[in-house]
């Protein structure tokens, strides 16, 4: 593909990406999907668009969904601020990094 587009989702509006407890910025969706095929820690910091009535995951062929999961984790409200202490705590139980 050769669109820049990083969203998992068309509905996502991601604000930061995180990988391994690092500031992370992929160029578009295939990097995403090739450097985190190992297991990997990923936190984004984002909102969704207010017109949304679903929201998909996960991996399919086509589209935008890319990842296959073990935990997906959503926080109400902005988690910025504990972000790196719900990293660590994380990583701490899976051994992640």
């Amino acid at each position: 593909s050769t669109s820049t587009e990083t969203r998992n989702d068309p509905n996502y509006l991601p604000n930061t990406y995180r990988r391994n407890g690092a500031a992370y910025t992929p160029i578009d969706r295939t990097e995403v999907y090739t450097t985190n095929l190992p297991q990997t820690l990923m936190t984004i910091n984002g909102s969704l668009d207010s017109s949304i009535n679903n929201f998909a995951l996960g991996q399919q062929l086509s589209g935008f969904n890319n990842w296959s999961m073990q935990e997906f984790i959503v926080y109400e409200g902005d988690k910025s601020s504990d972000e790196s202490n719900i990293e660590t705590a994380i990583n701490g139980y899976y051994l992640i990094y």
